[in-house]
C-alpha cells in the first residue's frame, strides 16, 4: 500500500499508521465497529429465529446463526477492506 494524505493537514502519513504526526487524528482502517456489532446482533437473532422455529433446534439455531455470522463478517471485511477514515476532534477555546 503507498502512503495517505491526512485530508486536514495534507501530512503524508504511511499506511498503517494509527495516528497521524501533523495533527494527531486517529486513523480508523476497515469496517465499522457498529456494522461489526449490527451482523452479530442480527445472527443471534437469527439464531433464536431458526431454533424457536424447530422441535428441539437449538443446535440448528446456533449453527445457523454462527454461519450468518462468519459469511457477513468475511462479505464486511472484502467490501471495507481499502476503508482509511481520519477522525479529528476540532476543539475551540469556548468552555
Amino acid at each position: 500500500m503507498s502512503d495517505l494524505i491526512c485530508p486536514h493537514c495534507k501530512t503524508t502519513v504511511p499506511h498503517g499508521a494509527s495516528v497521524c504526526t501533523g495533527c494527531h487524528a486517529e486513523l480508523e482502517y476497515g469496517t465499522p465497529p457498529f456494522l461489526l456489532g449490527a451482523i452479530l446482533l442480527g445472527a443471534i437473532i437469527l439464531g433464536l429465529y431458526v431454533g424457536n422455529g424447530m422441535n428441539g433446534g437449538g443446535l440448528v439455531g446456533t449453527v445457523a446463526g454462527v454461519v450468518a455470522f462468519a459469511a457477513l463478517f468475511a462479505w464486511l471485511n472484502k467490501a471495507f477492506r481499502d476503508r482509511v477514515v481520519f477522525k479529528r476532534i476540532y476543539r475551540t477555546g469556548a468552555r
